[in-house]
């Protein structure tokens, strides 16, 4: 089993991978990759695939790579965006994926929080999420995505959708969901109930923020409360 990250520009720092690197291995024994332009401090226990320099891709856009038949995995594979915060296994959902196909986070369950905003057609017409994507990396289906991007109409995709969600979805590539279990987003849905899931996404929100920081600290203190008073 591989779990990849993509890191790119200077967005996230390699503080990111390796924070999340350390989250997730403590609940698993699989092969950890980062993709990304440079590797410096990066984790020497998680290999490098380097970005290279064509096909230009920026940003979210380097997603997309990864499902080249040429791509340097094999197998099943877990795909995790670096700003996301892991607060217990989240395995055990995960890995009921059909690995046949692709498999994105569900986002419907967001939308009635923010269909009254403004930019919602533009911003959030799709029904999945690639913060979290599983797959079978030697798959020729998935390979498509890949190959249908990266021909005669690329730069007309790359003008045409902010993302690769809107493009997988729009082109009319087949994928399947995650429970909504899995995963809550703080900017839009997070709410008292939300202690069982065990990924929360800041898509959308500065991860950097200090008060951010700071509410990760904490409910990582109130877990281990949690913890010890179940114990």
């Amino acid at each position: 089993m591989n779990i990849i990250f993509v890191k790119w520009g200077t967005k996230y720092p390699s503080e990111d991978v390796n924070i999340l690197y350390s989250s997730l291995k403590k609940y698993c024994d699989y092969d950890f990759y980062c993709y990304t332009d440079d590797s410096t401090g990066i984790d020497s226990n998680i290999n490098i695939i380097d970005i290279p320099s064509k096909p230009a891709l920026k940003v979210w856009w380097n997603k997309l790579p990864m499902f080249n038949k040429d791509f340097p995995l094999h197998a099943k594979t877990i795909f995790f965006d670096l700003d996301v915060y892991i607060r217990h296994n989240p395995f055990p959902l995960i890995e009921t994926s059909d690995w046949s196909k692709l498999t994105l986070i569900d986002c419907r369950p967001w939308k009635d929080i923010i269909n009254t905003d403004s930019n919602y057609s533009t911003r959030y017409d799709v029904t999945m999420n690639s913060t979290v994507i599983t797959w079978d990396a030697d798959n020729p289906e998935i390979h498509k995505m890949w190959d249908h991007f990266n021909g005669s109409q690329k730069d007309y995709f790359l003008r045409k959708y902010k993302g690769i969600d809107r493009f997988i979805q729009h082109e009319g590539f087949s994928y399947e969901l995650f429970s909504t279990e899995l995963i809550q987003s703080y900017k839009y849905q997070l709410e008292d109930d939300y202690m069982n899931n065990p990924i929360v996404t800041f898509e959308e929100v500065d991860y950097g923020r200090s008060d951010i920081k700071t509410w990760i600290e904490d409910d990582k203190r109130n877990l281990r409360t949690k913890h010890t008073v179940s114990g």
